[in-house]
Parts: structure tokens; C-alpha cells; sequence
């Protein structure tokens, strides 16, 4: 009888995130009769319930040194790893750093080979410029060429590559975002929400997520309507930075700091409208769930995320526009909290249907 296919997902972490959402929700649904994943990251930084989830079906974990401090450290744990794993398949989500695995894996006679872009944009020019040596690299080593969305791909992989780049869409279990008004009032009543009108936003701490302007945002909204609250899911390095500029403006009182949680779905349904101006993003799973949610998104006008709109509850402001600007605009839809209206696109949002998919190109 033939074995289980083997991957292996290498990604920067196994902390809440973006990335480590996507990686897990489909974990949750692979077939773990014919596919066995084990893991490689960077970081000791892991979540105890992803860490249960992949004991309890046979993964592991290896952590390897940081590439950027212990660069030869970190490659000889990888080679070592794929070396004595015997995997079918190698997952790499780690952006403009794909192609260090891709070859490594390639070398050691790894057959399916994926790069997977997760985003659109980079901060730093270095970065830049690392990443557009390397797409005719990635274009031709990588067996697969996966991306969160068209822009992201093009991104990575350059326009050479418009037509290799397989779209995977950041899917999840659509039924569980779906609006119950009992779990709404029981959530609102633990966190004494019940007369308010709330503001959610969930996403890391970084400066991707731009949450200094939620902050600005929110305290104008508090202006206009004053018994608002903000709910921030999420953790990461500019959080004590971010608490810092809240404490200084007097709002500690109506932030509520919710760090990492594995109850997102249920924290969405006790939102009012969910605030979204990112800097920059690949395709937000973030934004999909709270869609499903039947939330009001109020997202920049400069993310190119047409994709991942599935709703007419989607809100585009600039960033050009003043926090007061953004604050007006939001109060008006004020009581308009309802069910999920979701368009045919959905269905390409669904974990069921999606992780089928995913299947194929492992199992080719």
C-alpha cells in the first residue's frame, strides 16, 4: 500500500497570522489520510492550539536557526530536514525569501516545489531588489508557482510569470462567520458591549496594518459618537508603541486589546463595522472573514484587493483623506448591522471546495 504524500510547510512562524491562517485552516481540512504535514519555521513564537492540531495527526515541528542571523546554521537545518523527511512536496511561504528553499529542495531531489506569494508590496529597497533578482529563478526552479491573488503573483514572480501563477485563494469554513444574533449578545455582554458601538479591527501589530491611523481614526469617531468602543485582535512588536500613543490620548477606557485568539469568528459577530486601512496587502484573510461576518469594511482605497471583495459592504477610502474624513464617513452607517449578503464569488472563498484543490498539485 502506497504511503502517505509528505509536505513540508515552511513559513516564518506558528503564531496568529496571516500566513499561519492560511497554512493552518488548510490543515484542518487536508485529507489526513493520503497527506502528512510537518512544519519548519524560524521562531519559537508557537500557538498551543496549532501545536495540538499537528501533534495530533502525526506533524512536527523543527525550528531552525533565524536565516538573516545564522544564515548557515539555518540552511544546513533545512537540507538536513528535507534530507531525512523523504518529502513529495515543499510549501514555501516565506515571500522574496522562496527561493533559498526552491533550491535547496531542488538539489535534494524534492519533486513538487511550491512558491507562494502571500502579499504585494515590500517596505525596504534591499528587498526590492532582492526580490526581482530572483523571479526568473523562482519562474524557473519552482515546480508550482502559487500566489494569494493576481497582484501578488505578478509581484513575485514578475509579469513573465502572469501565466504560471496559480491563484489559491485564503479560504476558510464560511459557515462559521456567518452572523448568529445569540453568540453576538453573549459575546457583547462578556465584554459589556451591549449599548455600544463597536469598531473592530483585527491584524497584527506591524506597520503593514497602520494602526497608529485606526487609532487617529477612532478618536475622532469618539468625537461623533461617544459611546463607542475599539476592539484590536491581534499582537506584534508595535503594540506596545501603539498602546503607548492610546494612553497619551486619554482613550484606554475605550480600547479594548484583545492580543491573539482563536474565537475571531465569534469577536467579529459583536462588531458594529470593521476598520481596514492597511498600508498595503496580498489578499487579507482578515477582510474575507469579516465579510462573511456581515460587517461593514471600511478598507483603503489603495489595496488592491477587488479580489477578495465578495459583498457590497466593502467601504474604499484613501489614505489621503484626514482621520476626521474617514471618522464622518463611518458614523454614517451606524445601525446597519445585518446578515452576510455574499456574491458568487464566495464559493472560491470556501475551505471545502478549496482544499480539494490544493490536493492536486501535492499529489501529482
Amino acid at each position: 500500500m502506497k504511503g502517505k504524500i509528505r509536505v513540508l510547510q515552511i513559513l516564518s512562524s506558528l503564531s496568529f497570522g496571516g500566513v499561519q491562517s492560511f497554512v493552518m485552516n488548510y490543515y484542518s481540512y487536508i485529507d489526513k489520510d493520503r497527506f502528512c504535514f510537518d512544519f519548519l519555521i524560524e521562531s519559537k513564537d508557537i500557538t498551543e492550539r496549532y501545536k495540538k492540531e499537528i501533534e495530533k495527526y502525526g506533524g512536527k515541528i523543527i525550528i531552525a536557526p533565524e536565516l538573516q542571523k545564522q544564515p548557515a546554521k539555518h540552511i544546513y537545518t533545512v537540507a538536513k530536514t528535507l534530507e531525512s523527511g523523504h518529502y513529495d512536496a515543499v510549501h514555501c511561504n516565506m515571500n522574496y525569501l522562496n527561493i533559498v528553499y526552491i533550491l535547496i529542495a531542488e538539489l535534494l531531489g524534492v519533486r513538487i516545489r511550491i512558491s507562494h506569494s502571500h502579499n504585494n508590496y515590500e517596505t525596504t529597497n534591499f528587498k526590492n531588489f532582492l526580490r526581482k533578482i530572483e523571479q526568473p529563478l523562482l519562474r524557473h526552479h519552482s515546480t508550482y508557482l502559487f500566489a494569494c491573488s493576481a497582484a501578488a503573483g505578478e509581484w513575485l514572480y514578475g509579469r513573465r510569470g502572469k501565466n504560471k501563477t496559480i491563484v489559491v485563494k485564503n479560504a476558510i469554513d464560511i459557515s462559521a462567520y456567518l452572523l448568529d444574533s445569540k453568540t453576538r449578545e453573549i459575546v457583547r455582554t462578556r465584554y459589556g458591549l451591549m449599548d455600544k458601538f463597536v469598531i473592530g479591527h483585527v491584524g497584527s501589530f506591524i506597520e503593514q496594518k497602520n494602526h497608529e491611523f485606526i487609532v487617529a481614526v477612532f478618536r475622532e469617531i469618539a468625537k461623533i459618537v461617544t459611546n463607542s468602543v475599539l476592539l484590536l485582535v491581534g499582537s506584534g512588536q508595535e503594540e506596545h508603541r501603539i498602546r503607548g500613543i492610546i494612553n497619551e490620548i486619554g482613550m484606554e477606557e475605550k480600547v479594548i486589546f484583545l492580543g491573539q485568539r482563536s474565537d475571531v469568528n465569534e469577536l467579529l459577530m459583536a462588531m458594529d463595522v470593521f476598520l481596514f486601512p492597511s498600508r498595503f496587502e496580498g489578499l487579507p484573510l482578515a477582510l474575507i472573514e469579516a465579510q462573511c461576518s456581515g460587517l461593514k469594511c471600511f478598507i483603503s482605497d489603495e489595496l488592491w484587493v477587488d479580489e477578495a471583495i465578495m459583498t457590497d459592504n466593502i467601504v474604499k477610502i484613501s489614505l489621503e483623506r484626514s482621520p476626521q474624513e474617514w471618522a464622518s464617513v463611518i458614523c454614517q452607517h451606524q445601525g446597519e448591522r445585518s446578515g452576510c449578503r455574499l456574491n458568487e464569488k464566495s464559493v472560491s472563498y470556501d475551505i471545502r471546495s478549496q482544499v480539494r484543490i490544493l490536493e492536486s498539485y501535492y499529489g501529482q
